[in-house]
């Protein structure tokens, strides 16, 4: 084949597939850039593509590298492009430098924005987005708004959230969800039951997620007579048959302590599959799930989990193994729970085989995927395995990955690692006094006390100091408290 052939035919596979949903994989990105690169088409023809394909292919930092080439300011949409990839990810700092450097926003612009904020609790920088986009013209947009509802709730500002909300021209049902989600997250659910109220009273048509934010506030709450009315909506509204939603009406059941209304409904039976299994009582959630007429990949789901989460790793993988030959197609919350389930278990070589095989069923593994594949890695002592793979990673490593080899270290004692691990954390959280204490534990582990001081002084040149731990008793008719240096 001619070169240039061959390279128009790289061409149009980069283009193709920068528009699907379905993305190439992240090595054959990488083969068409070096192609384009090497040819030199990459700046005439190439490079917008090959960005995008960067984006939706879960490698936004070679995306980022590709950015700086292009002529400045870059388009919005590359930016917003951006954003979303490392988010979609959970790389919530790069995506919050990215907006830093943008010049140029649009309505989508500040909802990324928000959602970083909002993934690593930085209320400030939230009002700071909040800001911009009230001077940028795009304060008054839903879809803004209903984002930054979402960011206050998630860094417990409620008061911010409601003013937002109260200001609102065009509350739409997603509008009102966040407000109830959000109560229920920070403890109030009795607004969270007042604002749903005024919601129904104002005509306002709920959707499965109002049902599944406003029925854990029922079941804070203790109302019965009030998850008796929303499930009654549900059946009016046909949305009984979401998983989801039976989840949440067995859990609103059980917490109320009338589990007959749920062994009545026929419709939330997977939802009793997940009491059981949670409960240990895995035999019934076997039962109940044979029973069900469609096993869908929640339902296959919730079995397994029972089972990993308490010790029974090789019948979890077995289970995994007959959903698979059934034809049910496993996700990335399937996959990340039997990972949890062969790291607590010691099944190394099957969590590896399971990783390796995502991509093969055009799985994209996330943090959550690293972090347990790190911890598999590290309870085993394989420690400069588990760096190595962090060192792989395709986007920048987050603090649970980093925390999780660090604990690791401190388990097996090494110090190597636990350096390099602890670093990155200081850089990343640099005010979690946690990791500052695990290094330590880890230098004291090696007799270097000389070590142990230094972290100590660094902490208190930093300012800060490590919270005594606590335990709570319940005493009747009073609760006990007990501070522990």
């Amino acid at each position: 084949m001619k070169p240039r052939t061959l390279v128009r035919q790289c061409l149009a596979l980069t283009i193709f597939h920068s528009k699907k949903t379905t993305p190439l994989a992240p090595t054959s990105a990488a083969e068409l850039h070096a192609l384009l690169l090497t040819s030199g088409h990459l700046r005439y023809y190439g490079l917008h593509p090959l960005f995008m394909l960067y984006c939706a292919s879960g490698r936004p930092s070679s995306a980022h590298n590709l950015l700086a080439q292009m002529p400045q300011p870059p388009p919005v949409s590359f930016s917003n492009s951006l954003l979303r990839s490392y988010i979609d990810l959970g790389c919530h700092r790069e995506a919050l430098a990215v907006y830093s450097a943008m010049r140029a926003f649009d309505h989508l612009t500040f909802p990324f924005a928000a959602k970083a904020c909002a993934g690593l609790r930085l209320v400030r920088h939230g009002r700071g987005v909040h800001c911009r986009a009230l001077t940028s013209g795009f304060g008054g947009d839903t879809y803004v708004q209903n984002a930054l509802i979402s960011m206050y709730m998630s860094c417990g500002d409620v008061d911010a959230a409601e003013a937002v909300f109260g200001a609102m021209r065009n509350r739409t049902v997603v509008s009102w969800n966040a407000v109830i989600a959000g109560c229920i997250k920070n403890g109030y659910a009795g607004t969270a039951l007042e604002v749903f109220g005024e919601m129904v009273a104002d005509g306002v048509g709920i959707d499965r997620a109002t049902v599944v934010s406003v029925l854990p506030a029922c079941a804070q709450a203790k109302d019965l007579n009030t998850g008796r009315s929303v499930h009654r909506l549900v059946e009016e509204k046909g949305l009984g048959d979401y998983v989801a939603v039976k989840n949440a009406l067995i859990d609103m059941y059980g917490k109320c302590r009338s589990l007959e209304d749920a062994r009545r409904s026929l419709e939330i039976a997977t939802g009793l599959i997940d009491v059981y299994a949670k409960a240990g009582d895995l035999d019934a959630a076997w039962a109940l799930f044979q029973w069900l007429p469609e096993k869908d990949v929640v339902a296959w789901t919730t079995v397994i989990a029972g089972y990993g989460i308490h010790g029974h790793a090789r019948t979890a993988t077995l289970l995994y193994d007959r959903m698979v030959e059934s034809g049910v197609k496993p996700n990335t919350v399937t996959v990340a729970t039997l990972l949890y389930a062969c790291s607590h278990a010691g099944m190394i070589d099957e969590g590896l085989q399971l990783f390796k095989d995502m991509r093969v069923r055009g799985l994209m593994p996330n943090g959550e995927h690293y972090s347990c594949l790190v911890d598999m890695l590290g309870r085993a002592g394989r420690i400069e395995e588990a760096h190595r793979l962090i060192q792989d990673m395709p986007f920048e490593p987050s603090t649970s990955v980093w925390g999780v080899l660090l604990g690791a270290c401190v388990l097996h004692k090494n110090v190597e690692f636990g350096e390099v691990a602890a670093k990155h954390l200081f850089q990343l959280d640099p005010e979690n006094t946690g990791n500052y204490v695990l290094l330590g534990n880890i230098y004291a582990a090696a007799d270097r006390w000389r070590d142990v001081q230094d972290v100590r002084r660094m902490m208190v040149e930093r300012g800060l100091i490590k919270e005594p731990g606590s335990s709570l008793v319940e005493a009747r008719p009073e609760q006990c408290g007990t501070a522990m240096s």
